[in-house]
């Protein structure tokens, strides 16, 4: 994918609608994921972002060992953005499967207040 979202004009809004257009329309398409794998360990706050929220409308087809993976990748970042990414993709993940994101969150210590408030917001 040939995207610069390091600029610094780049908004959660913006980052935030290439994320959800990557996970709807390009993810299905040869070498996407791998661009993604990349992106979770970029520089940049707001690529690893849309790295970790691009399959939030996946639902069914969310590749569960990839989001878990980058989100403890990006676990311990101090960075609300990322921390709110990984709360976000993670509720988003457990309206398929709560009992893995409970246990993911459960077993992952180094994730910030933020993410797992975020996670739980919805599992009761």
């Amino acid at each position: 994918l040939a995207v610069d979202v390091r600029r610094p004009r780049n908004r959660w809004d913006t980052v935030d609608y290439l994320a959800s257009i990557i996970g709807k329309k390009a993810l299905p398409f040869k070498g996407t994921i791998e661009q993604m794998d990349e992106w979770i360990e970029d520089e940049s706050f707001w690529v690893r972002r849309v790295a970790i929220i691009c399959q939030n409308s996946r639902t069914t087809e969310t590749d569960q060992k990839r989001l878990f993976r980058y989100c403890t990748l990006c676990a311990d970042e101090k960075e609300f953005f990322i921390a709110k990414a990984i709360g976000w993709a993670l509720r988003s993940h457990a309206r398929v499967d709560s009992d893995a994101v409970v246990e993911f969150v459960r077993t992952t210590p180094a994730l910030q207040p933020l993410s797992v408030r975020e996670a739980m917001k919805h599992i009761k």
